[in-house]
């Protein structure tokens, strides 16, 4: 059995954040290089947002929603465990 750990941290996501979609895409092509995997465990340590604002929250929402959504999806909607730190 293959289990990918992937441990994310501080992401600091700002409100006026413009490159989102460019950090889940790298986020996920490296996911993509692991290969085949049995199992996900994600977890997220520190700061998910630089100043706790609603917006950068809802970013932040955004961006788990997309990674845990494409990983769902390469691994045949098997659950995915997330685990969150936050800082």
């Amino acid at each position: 059995m293959k289990v990918a750990i992937v441990h994310l941290s501080d992401f600091h996501i700002h409100d006026k954040d413009r490159l989102l979609n460019q950090k889940i895409n790298g986020i996920l092509t490296a996911l993509n290089a692991i290969g085949n995997v049995d199992e996900y465990i994600v977890v997220f340590s520190g700061d998910l947002s630089y100043s706790g604002k609603i917006n950068e929250l809802k970013k932040s929402r955004y961006l788990f929603g997309r990674i845990i959504n494409e990983i769902k999806q390469k691994n045949n909607n098997k659950f995915v465990n997330l685990f969150m730190v936050p800082g």
